[in-house]
């Protein structure tokens, strides 16, 4: 129990961090939310990086077919390459 109160505790205050960060540095701060990147990954990225002032990487539409639908999905799944076309919102948990 103990754990899982510090994880809930440590994920709270990390956001709050986050959050008073983007109040007070508005021009250092971006949000870049997941259903977002779901809905439009290729214009969300470029809009990301064109914010922060970095150029789009060559590459970074890789096609092929990949069984992940999740980086974080597993251990194992993290270190497979995944497609901006592979990115689905998830919806499963409403």
């Amino acid at each position: 129990m103990a754990r899982c109160l510090r994880s809930a505790v440590g994920w709270t205050l990390a956001n709050i961090a986050s959050e008073v960060f983007g109040w007070r540095h508005r021009k250092q701060y971006v949000r870049l939310r997941d259903e977002d990147l779901a809905r439009s990954p290729q214009e969300t990225l470029h809009a990301t990086l064109q914010k922060v002032s970095v150029p789009q990487p060559a590459g970074l539409e890789r096609t092929g077919n990949f069984d992940n639908r999740h980086p974080l999905y597993g251990n194992s799944m993290r270190f497979k390459p995944l497609s901006l076309k592979q990115v689905r919102e998830d919806v499963a948990w409403k």
